[in-house]
């Protein structure tokens, strides 16, 4: 079969508005607990200086291994954490579920599992974004950015004709500062 007869993957697709991306990210940020990272760093270290060791030739002095493994540990822990907060959040409407992806990461949340979808707008800095907040049935939140070019309208027929029944439209939503 030729490519261009394949169905896309997602009816409905588009990027999260930076600011609410960045508005996310700074909230997760601050549930971080300040040594997860160099935690993170001394594991991933740990582990290379015993790979590295068990490969090494015997031309490699054991300094540079420790030096290798800890310079990669630290990329780990906290370059590639860096790659993801930036990178922006893509969100997708699929056959049997909504996908979020984001620095390489993707995660599913299947539309039979959701319970209430709210849309609404959220001023930051003057500026107004369409919100949508999806609570799951396990009542975890998702709250996810919705660009002005996305039609609404659309979307909300696409969640009804998943059989999500509780759809509802916030008209006064509260103003959010950084």
């Amino acid at each position: 079969m030729a490519w261009w007869k394949y169905k896309p993957l997602y009816e409905i697709k588009w990027q999260e508005p930076y600011r609410i991306t960045h508005l996310f990210n700074k909230i997760q940020e601050k549930s971080t607990l300040w040594w997860q990272r160099p935690l993170w760093s001394a594991v991933c270290s740990a582990f290379y200086f015993v790979f590295f060791n068990f490969i090494k030739l015997k031309s490699i002095s054991t300094w540079f291994v420790l030096l290798i493994s800890i310079a990669t540990g630290f990329t780990i822990a906290y370059f590639i954490s860096l790659i993801h907060y930036l990178s922006p959040r893509e969100i997708g409407l699929g056959k049997k579920a909504l996908a979020t992806m984001a620095g390489g990461s993707a995660q599913s949340w299947f539309y039979e599992k959701m319970s209430k979808v709210e849309f609404t707008k959220w001023t930051l800095h003057e500026k107004e974004f369409d919100i949508m907040i999806i609570t799951m049935m396990n009542s975890i939140k998702l709250i996810l950015g919705i660009p002005q070019k996305v039609d609404l309208e659309q979307v909300i027929e696409f969640l009804r004709s998943k059989g999500i029944e509780e759809i509802q439209i916030v008209k006064n939503p509260p103003k959010y500062t950084e």
